[in-house]
């Protein structure tokens, strides 16, 4: 088997295995960063590629950077969490060039490609179902949450395939559904009439019985910025975009007041998840003045912070961006932003096929950067590399459309 054709398979691994309950993602990740360095050896690559250029080097000095904060703070910071971005940061510079350099692969063995979503999709099903039933837990959706505390009582169960940590768990299982139904509608996945409604009845039960105000909000953000995106890039005659905006008010309307108190409503209380968020960035406020706003002051500072300033046990701020500027202060911030920029906007796109990337993709994952996740997670570097996966797919389509 040629190395560019195991390199796929890896891939396809390293996307399963951010979904066992154990950390075995690393592994993958090293394993897809060794082969593919004796790719471009072996082959003689040129390194640089125009579309990921600028990507990489933002990358590189986001690494740097961090290490700056990591060494110069070194009773401040958490050594795992340090190896998680040399590793996370190595591995997207790799996949990205990847991803880019074999477009080919990509498209003879998608069904292999579509099979792993799938199957991502159904074991969580099937994951959930099982803990939904052990707490006995299949009203809740119709009469609500007391609280964030009541809401984990669903990871009670042993899990086999997920994650204890709810929220994250949801993320995972919301940015995978993304991304598959993006695929097919762009018919890189071939999946049609009965069985696509019965995956969209599964991401839809998947989302609900997660219990994840977050993964709601994300889901829900995906659907109605495709909904927009259609409305007013695809649909050309005026009449239909009328008729579209009018059914979608009418319908989208009544339903917002319902979502409003179902996801929205913060008590203030010990067991309210966004209360406590509230907390948490309320301590970096406090410590503003004792730290270094410029380099960052250690990886995880967060966890001194929170300790020092507030009676929670969490080790970060469940905000990517404050998370990031505790670390690695404004310039680490910035670089990060940059990447932002580079991953979903890398490629030479038409105006339709940007704005789907801005809207779709982008929005929702925005959303749940500002509610969780440290910045720099296995979910977030498998998100970002389907993300460019996606935006290559549609460069490519654009070519050969327009020839």
């Amino acid at each position: 088997m040629k190395i560019n054709n195991l390199l796929f398979y890896v891939y396809l691994s390293a996307i399963f295995s951010i979904f066992i309950p154990i950390a075995v993602y690393p592994i993958f990740f090293l394993i897809f960063i060794y082969f593919n360095t004796l790719s471009i050896l072996s082959e003689k690559k040129i390194l640089i590629i125009n579309n990921l250029f600028i990507l990489n080097i933002m990358i590189i000095l986001f690494i740097l950077i961090a290490s700056f904060s990591f060494f110069s703070n070194l009773s401040n910071s958490d050594h795992i969490q340090y190896l998680k971005i040399i590793i996370n940061f190595i591995f997207l510079i790799n996949v990205g060039y990847y991803i880019d350099s074999n477009t080919h692969i990509f498209l003879a063995k998608r069904k292999i490609f579509q099979n792993i979503f799938e199957l991502i999709i159904i074991l969580s099903f099937i994951q959930i179902i099982i803990n939904v039933h052990s707490v006995n837990f299949w009203l809740i959706p119709f009469i609500g949450v007391e609280n964030s505390v009541m809401a984990y009582k669903i990871v009670e169960a042993p899990i086999l395939f997920g994650t204890t940590e709810k929220n994250i768990w949801a993320t995972k299982i919301a940015f995978i559904q993304i991304i598959y139904f993006s695929f097919i509608y762009f018919k890189y996945f071939n999946v049609k009439n009965i069985k696509l409604y019965i995956f969209w009845l599964l991401s839809i039960f998947n989302i609900v019985y997660t219990f994840s105000r977050t993964a709601q909000l994300v889901f829900l953000l995906f659907i109605t910025a495709f909904i927009i995106w259609k409305i007013f890039y695809i649909y050309k005659k005026i009449l239909l975009k009328i008729l579209s905006i009018s059914f979608f008010l009418l319908i989208s309307i009544p339903i917002l007041f319902v979502i409003y108190d179902k996801l929205f409503h913060i008590t203030l209380g010990s067991g309210d998840g966004m209360s406590a968020r509230l907390e948490l960035w309320e301590a970096l406020y406090i410590n503003l003045n004792n730290m270094n706003i410029y380099t960052g002051n250690g990886i995880l500072y967060a966890k001194y912070v929170i300790s020092t300033f507030t009676s929670w046990t969490n080790n970060n701020f469940h905000n990517v961006f404050l998370n990031t500027f505790a670390d690695e202060g404004i310039i680490g911030l910035l670089l990060y932003i940059l990447i932002l920029r580079m991953v979903f906007f890398s490629y030479k796109l038409n105006k339709v096929s940007k704005r789907f990337i801005f809207l779709v993709l982008f929005l929702p994952f925005f959303a749940c950067i500002n509610s969780q996740y440290l910045g720099y997670d296995s979910d977030i570097v498998i998100y970002f590399s389907l993300v460019l996966l996606i935006s290559k797919y549609l460069q490519f389509n654009n070519k050969v459309v327009s020839k």
